[in-house]
């Protein structure tokens, strides 16, 4: 067994948070110090991550840092190693999308959402133009362009949800748009036949936005998000701990006060019992979790 599964087993299987904190540091300083081939180096960058992000003692900025040397490293190694544009667009966008979850992960949100937005422009311009993109995120043949979207799409829901200073109409636009990538990405909403991709798993955050958002005429889009999301979510204990997470969420959007309080209760003992510190810090800010005697958030 490898460090890095090591890692995994620490963060992502429950059995130490702690060291798995400890350990992803570790991978960071491997980047820094030993300079690992590009591969390896993408696969440190993401097992770091991961527990840096939301565990005991979480410095997402430090994960921010090292991912920004990271592409740095990417662009100065292409002149030589000659990656495919493919390859390079791939590493491009997965440094990207690791910067900008940290970001959105330390509170600088609007930063994180114009990161997002630089991968999506990327995208959208590889593709073809819009159009062209639509086309190829319904594809029921996996493609490169809806991995890259599948990737970054998750956070710029998440960021969007939490800038601030953007314009009414641009956060209108934005939502509109993360709303028409993920229904491209689920074709006549059939979560059973969508193609699963790295990072179909973060399409419950568009969930959460659609949810927050309220609109009755989103409901056939939030119950296919809720179903994908049964399909992609990780087994392991980190990705079961969070789903009580998204039950409120869908309680809260049906008006289902019962349900959301049993499921905030479930979400708080989970959270608490993972040690997910950044995850308890935003529920407590946001008054996320539905209390006794309490009333659903208005629709906004």
């Amino acid at each position: 067994m490898t460090d890095m599964d090591n890692t995994q087993r620490y963060w992502r299987g429950g059995e130490d948070p702690w060291h798995g904190v400890h350990a992803g540091r570790k991978h960071l300083e491997e980047i820094l110090t030993k300079d690992p081939p590009t591969d390896k180096m993408i696969r440190l960058l993401l097992v770091a991550a991961e527990p840096m992000f939301d565990g005991p003692g979480h410095a997402p900025l430090e994960v921010e840092r090292v991912a920004k040397l990271v592409g740095r490293e990417i662009e100065a190694r292409a002149r030589w190693e000659r990656f495919s544009r493919e390859t390079l667009y791939s590493y491009r966008t997965i440094i990207t999308v690791v910067r900008a979850r940290a970001l959105h992960c330390a509170g600088k949100s609007r930063e994180a959402f114009d990161l997002a937005r630089s991968v999506h422009a990327m995208v959208e311009s590889a593709a073809g133009g819009r159009a062209a993109l639509l086309r190829q995120l319904s594809s029921r043949v996996p493609n490169v362009y809806a991995e890259w979207i599948s990737r970054v799409l998750g956070i710029m829901a998440a960021s969007l949800r939490r800038s601030t200073g953007l314009s009414v109409a641009t956060r209108r636009y934005w939502r509109l748009e993360i709303r028409t990538l993920a229904m491209a990405l689920l074709p006549g909403l059939d979560a059973e036949r969508a193609v699963i991709y790295p990072g179909s798993e973060s399409l419950v955050q568009v969930l959460l936005m659609l949810t927050e958002m309220g609109l009755a005429e989103d409901g056939e889009l939030i119950a296919a998000l809720a179903a994908f999301d049964e399909r992609t979510r990780p087994k392991d204990h980190r990705g079961q701990s969070t789903i009580a997470l998204r039950e409120v969420a869908l309680a809260k959007y049906r008006g289902d006060v019962g349900r959301a309080v049993e499921q905030s209760d479930l979400a708080l003992r989970n959270l608490i019992d993972g040690h997910f510190e950044r995850h308890l810090d935003v529920i407590d800010e946001q008054d996320f979790l539905q209390h006794e005697d309490e009333e659903p958030d208005d629709a906004d």
